[in-house]
């Protein structure tokens, strides 16, 4: 099968997109200069980045949602915000965008956690890591391939068993780099992602978020993100927050930076497409039982030393 998602090896050991993005993107974000108050938000892909993104925005804005403008709300750091390939060196990396912003600025990354910007350690900046259920994430991403191949190249590629499984076996096999290949080739390996932020647990400058609770209870969470960044919000505006973070009203709110954009003759990408409605446990619709009991085997081996084992391998 033909590679779907080219990548490059940073360093010999991170892998990364590379139609959006190059080795000189990514040592400018890891060389970028950072104020005490930057808040960055981290996630491996497909993991609930769009919609964290969101509600640090909107809890910084008291829940009003009118207060957000279009520069808010746009793709991760190190990558380019266009819709065309060839347009990635022209536009540069999304991170020079920041560059004015007002303070507080909140900046998203999927890179692992040693190519955080270097001040960013030194000033203990405040890191939101969003994590989500690994069937689910690997679900969501061989989905969301398929359909932005559609949106960048034009190019159709239906589903069938014969993807899935491929795919799949790409995953347990450990053969890097053959198909789509979600946690091997774009951002690496899901495990290792994890596990480099998850060793920070322990730090008061890390808040570890499970897309699940975002989804079970979101005020709770907002609550939470809202003290950890030190913006304590009344019920009020914690009430406007969780409305706005609302699929429906993001899709609309989203929808319409895209017309701006397009009014603009941007060439931005349409954030709508990052926009799912984030079923939980739709890897049951997915994994035959012998797929299953294979990740699950798989997972118990990459997270050994990880007390995430038992929340996660669960039939």
């Amino acid at each position: 099968m033909e590679t779907l998602t080219p990548f490059l090896v940073y360093k010999g050991r991170y892998h990364v997109p590379a139609e959006f993005t190059t080795k000189e993107f990514i040592e400018e974000f890891e060389d970028m200069e950072v104020r005490h108050d930057d808040i960055f938000i981290a996630t491996y892909p497909k993991s609930g980045t769009h919609w964290m993104q969101e509600i640090v925005h909107l809890i910084l804005a008291d829940g009003h949602s009118e207060k957000l403008d279009v520069t808010h709300r746009r793709l991760v750091a190190e990558l380019a915000d266009v819709k065309s390939p060839e347009m990635t060196a022209t536009v540069g990396p999304t991170l020079r965008n920041f560059k004015d912003s007002p303070s507080p600025r909140v900046i998203t990354t999927h890179l692992p956690c040693e190519l955080l910007p270097k001040q960013s350690r030194e000033k203990k900046n405040k890191v939101i890591y969003v994590l989500r259920h690994p069937k689910d994430v690997f679900v969501s991403y061989y989905n969301f391939v398929l359909q932005y191949s559609q949106m960048i190249r034009g190019k159709p590629i239906p589903h069938t068993q014969e993807m899935f499984d491929a795919f799949f076996d790409d995953l347990i096999g450990g053969r890097a780099y053959t198909c789509l290949v979600v946690f091997k080739a774009e951002y690496g390996d899901w495990f290792d992602n994890v596990i480099g932020y998850y060793e920070h647990r322990q730090d008061v400058n890390f808040l570890f978020v499970h897309f699940e609770s975002m989804k079970s209870d979101l005020e709770k969470v907002v609550r939470e993100v809202s003290s950890f960044i030190g913006r304590e919000l009344d019920n009020t505006a914690v009430k406007r927050v969780v409305e706005s973070a609302s699929i429906e009203v993001m899709r609309a709110s989203f929808q319409k930076d895209h017309e701006q954009n397009l009014t603009e003759g941007k060439e931005a990408v349409d954030l709508n497409i990052f926009v799912k409605s984030g079923t939980l446990n739709q890897w049951k619709y997915s994994f035959s039982s012998e797929q299953n009991e294979r990740f699950d085997n798989f997972y118990r081996e990459k997270m050994m030393n990880c007390d995430l084992t038992t929340r996660y391998v669960v039939s």
